[in-house]
């Protein structure tokens, strides 16, 4: 028994993971995180974490959303910069980083500016994106709202409205840079997942993790050369990310990520920390204790193929399915188990299908155990398959109709050729009137001439039709 009362003793340390929430969180399926569902958190078989100041502190995988510590993680709290985090979302979605901003007095004038821009001055949108997010500038962001939605209010607004289509529940935008205001708040938790959705984005990955870009802008050339200030980058090994934050209310603050390879596989973690007193080495220390003490199963790779699944009504009649995603869980290093694999197509799975459509689910298990979910895509387009039968009728219709229509004016014209001359023949106006002379009786070699009856022979200029009687 004094054993494992020490292993429970070792979890109940501040930060640490408890055993009857890991045992719920075991049991509660996660919620679904873009794509690829979280892990169930960590079984209590891992050693403590190391003692973090922070006010607020959290560590993620990127992929999958496994919790790997935290500690008043879902915590409101001013967050400073990192807000920009959220600004560069909506700027890399609004589809016109091509355009030219220009930079505005009101945007000069914002606290804190660093761009150092000249009134008038144009700046592509995709260029303002590097000194917004390596050299947090204030004046950058009101810029690029202004430039998108008019005023920095509307920006916030659509902030918030990202916000909200994310399911951040302790997140709210009042400015774009992060200035601070007391309605202007965020978590650990909710950082975390920004940073996760805007991974997603390879524009945001690019500038993040960028030391040094040269920036092309019309006036004041000579401050084109945009350096990093996040000091974490040159701090720890394998860092890529993300951003800073410092205001007095605040504190200082610091969303980090890092890569390393496993198993020949990247395998990405972030995490946040709020109002730390040293936030490049309570960060580092964060990922030192994830990437000594997990490791990555995967299951698939993204674009793996993982299986087929049946089509109907395609011109193929099924469809290879692959890992829209890499389909992997986050585990302590040592766990014993062979990985298992299960694809569920979607049922009744018709075309037309896209490539990449989603087309049913991929399950990984772990000693009977599901431990990760993903979307299984289609691998290839499928088109739609049209039917035989109304396409045979059709096309049969169009060479039938035609031969039965000439046909029936044929018939037609052999109908009235036999018609007699007293009937509609020589005595009668119209296009047989005058000039129509009948066919010669089979056995009359005489051609048949004008004034000739439909029998054949010479007609009486006196004669009348049987049913008339004679004058006189």
């Amino acid at each position: 028994m004094t054993r494992w009362r020490q292993r429970l003793e070792s979890f109940r340390g501040e930060g640490a993971v408890r055993p009857l929430a890991l045992l719920a969180l075991l049991l509660i399926p996660a919620r679904a995180g873009w794509g690829q569902e979280p892990s169930p958190a960590i079984p209590p078989t891992v050693p403590p974490p190391p003692p973090i100041k922070a006010s607020a502190a959290i560590l993620v995988d990127m992929v999958t959303g496994t919790v790997l510590y935290q500690r008043s993680a879902h915590q409101r709290r001013p967050n400073a910069s990192t807000t920009k985090i959220m600004t560069a979302i909506v700027i890399l979605e609004s589809g016109r980083l091509q355009e030219q901003v220009v930079i505005s007095k009101n945007a000069i004038a914002t606290e804190y500016a660093n761009l150092s821009a000249h009134p008038g001055e144009r700046i592509p949108l995709s260029d303002l994106l590097y000194p917004l997010l390596m050299r947090s500038s204030n004046d950058a962001c009101v810029a690029a709202a202004e430039h998108l939605c008019g005023s920095p209010r509307a920006m916030a607004d659509a902030m918030n409205r990202k916000v909200l289509e994310m399911g951040l529940k302790n997140t709210h935008f009042v400015t774009v840079n992060g200035l601070y205001d007391p309605q202007h708040y965020s978590s650990a938790a909710d950082l975390a997942q920004m940073a996760r959705y805007a991974s997603q984005l390879p524009e945001f990955n690019e500038i993040v993790a960028c030391r040094k870009h040269v920036i092309r802008r019309s006036l004041n050339k000579k401050d084109a050369v945009i350096t990093n200030r996040n000091k974490f980058l040159n701090a720890y090994s394998g860092a890529d990310g993300i951003k800073t934050g410092y205001v007095r209310q605040s504190g200082r603050c610091l969303v980090a990520s890092a890569t390393r390879v496993e198993g020949q596989y990247p395998w990405r973690l972030v995490t946040v920390v709020l109002n730390s007193p040293d936030p490049v080495r309570e960060c580092s220390t964060l990922l030192d204790y994830g990437f000594q003490n997990f490791e990555p199963v995967f299951f698939a790779r993204r674009g793996q193929p993982v299986g087929t699944a049946k089509v109907s009504g395609g011109t193929a009649a099924s469809v290879p399915l692959v890992a829209q995603q890499d389909v992997l869980a986050v585990l302590p290093r040592g766990t014993v188990g062979q990985p298992i694999l299960s694809v569920v197509p979607i049922r009744s799975l018709a075309a037309p299908l896209a490539e990449r459509q989603v087309a049913g689910k991929i399950y990984g298990y772990l000693n009977g155990q599901m431990l990760s979910v993903a979307d299984a895509g289609a691998g290839a387009a499928v088109a739609r398959r049209f039917p035989f039968w109304p396409w045979t009728m059709v096309l049969l219709g169009m060479v039938l109709v035609p031969r039965y229509a000439r046909a029936l004016a044929k018939g037609a014209r052999r109908r009235r050729r036999r018609l007699p001359a007293t009937g509609r023949g020589a005595d009668r106006p119209g296009p047989r009137g005058r000039g129509w002379a009948p066919r010669a009786r089979a056995g009359n070699s005489r051609r048949p001439r004008y004034g000739d009856d439909y029998r054949g022979w010479p007609a009486d200029p006196h004669a009348r039709p049987p049913h008339l009687p004679r004058p006189g």
